[in-house]
């Protein structure tokens, strides 16, 4: 494999987590909110409302970091040479 389709698998893994992360999160998180909405109902009068602010941060924030995870330490690997790297392990 060559270093720019590592590169590109790395960072395609990267958005895959990213997305997949995501869409567990505001699943979970959006009935999370709707049961403590449903559970409050009585005490509080208040709509419930689609947190469409909320759930775009959410998916930023996933996004970004799940892309900083997989480029820092590509970054860092393409600093050492492979071998040298072995060499001091042993």
């Amino acid at each position: 494999m060559m270093q720019n389709e590592v590169r590109k698998m790395i960072i395609l893994e990267g958005i895959f987590y990213g997305l997949l992360a995501s869409l567990i999160g505001i699943l979970l998180g959006t009935a999370l909110n709707y049961g403590l909405h449903v559970l409050f109902a009585g005490i509080l009068d208040t709509a419930w409302v689609f947190p469409w602010a909320s759930i775009g941060i959410a998916f930023a924030g996933a996004m970004i970091t799940s892309l900083a995870a997989a480029i820092w330490p590509m970054y860092r690997i393409n600093k050492v040479n492979i071998v040298d790297g072995l060499r001091r392990e042993n």
